[in-house]
């Protein structure tokens, strides 16, 4: 099957080659955006494996964050370049799970062997475990009895009676975003930009609604004055000066709309053209210049392509060429596109 340059490839970690662990940190503390860092040098004490990787959730919980932690060897999995998303398999699953407001269990099977993970009423990890042969039936009355909401990945060959919830067709935006591999894009789930537009559209609206009030009111105004005073001079002299200034600010937006369609323009025949090898990480744009950051095999290369385009007038890298871990030239590059 041919991946596409912007399609979803998920890389699915086997529950069997993995750890897992749980950490507490204090929301008046650590916030949000420091957790990562913290689990790096969590594990950093507790990991004895030389090259690993990991995965994480994140809950608030009593003001604490519950952070659940899977761990593996990096020689135990091995995916294609062409994965955009790596992910625990049971944690995949857990972003399945449809959450009701009650305790819930997934019994995730993989080969012959079963796990389980606990979650509570709020949707935070309990307890994730392996399911030996002794405890199944103990486990499985405790679930009959407490009503606990059954979830699992092969309802025909788990060999539980249990009565078993339907999982949701795909997992949660928040288990993919965990798992997005920082070297690829993400466009095949638009939602981020869509709500960017949403709420830019939403106050455009409004702007415009205020606007046409505005103009209204006043127009009632000036015809009511008209009437009764025979017209009031400055007031058409003021309402003459509004109409300029509305028709200024409509040739600045649109002057702006025709600078981003050409960013448009350049973004698409960049990407028609783009190498496989190249990997751009970062696009900035400013007064006609776009600045390029990424890595390439052969950065004179993609400088010479970059200079090919129709919509560019010249093209230069910035700065000295380093080497990444793969071998390959990080680059900054400057282009100046030709003016519409």
């Amino acid at each position: 099957m041919k991946v596409g340059r912007f399609d979803r490839v998920i890389g699915l970690v086997p529950q069997s080659v993995c750890l897992f662990k749980q950490f507490q940190y204090e929301t008046d503390i650590i916030a949000k955006s420091d957790i990562a860092s913290c689990v790096e040098n969590e594990l950093k004490t507790l990991v004895e494996w030389p090259d690993y990787d990991f995965y994480f959730l994140v809950n608030e919980i009593n003001h604490h964050w519950q952070v659940s932690v899977w761990i593996w060897q990096k020689k135990q999995v091995e995916f294609t370049a062409e994965i955009t998303h790596v992910i625990p398999a049971m944690a995949y699953y857990l972003g399945m799970m449809n959450i009701s407001g009650r305790k819930s269990v997934l019994f995730y099977k993989e080969g012959n062997a079963i796990w389980t993970c606990s979650v509570s009423a709020h949707d935070a990890i309990e307890r994730v475990g392996s399911l030996r042969m002794a405890h199944q039936r103990h486990l499985v009355l405790s679930c009959q009895r407490d009503q606990v909401v059954c979830f699992t990945n092969d309802p025909e060959h788990i060999g539980l009676e249990l009565e078993w919830s339907a999982l949701k067709e795909k997992t949660s935006w928040r288990v993919l975003q965990a798992g997005k591999r920082a070297d690829k894009l993400d466009l095949s789930n638009p939602l981020p930009l869509y709500r960017v537009l949403g709420v830019l559209s939403v106050l455009w609206l409004v702007y415009m609604a205020m606007d046409y009030t505005w103009l209204n009111s006043k127009h009632s105004a000036i015809k009511d004055e008209v009437n009764v005073l025979q017209a009031d001079v400055q007031d058409v002299l003021d309402a003459r000066r509004h109409f300029q200034d509305v028709s200024e600010n409509m040739e600045k937006i649109n002057g702006a709309l025709d600078k981003q369609q050409q960013l448009v323009g350049y973004l698409d025949e960049l990407l028609s053209a783009l190498s496989p090898e190249v990997v751009i990480e970062r696009i900035s744009y400013k007064e006609n210049v776009v600045t390029l950051r990424g890595a390439a095999t052969d950065s004179n290369q993609f400088l010479e392509s970059l200079t090919s385009m129709n919509s560019v007038e010249t093209a230069r890298l910035l700065g000295e060429i380093t080497f990444n871990s793969d071998g390959m030239q990080v680059f900054r590059a400057e282009v100046r596109l030709k003016n519409s």
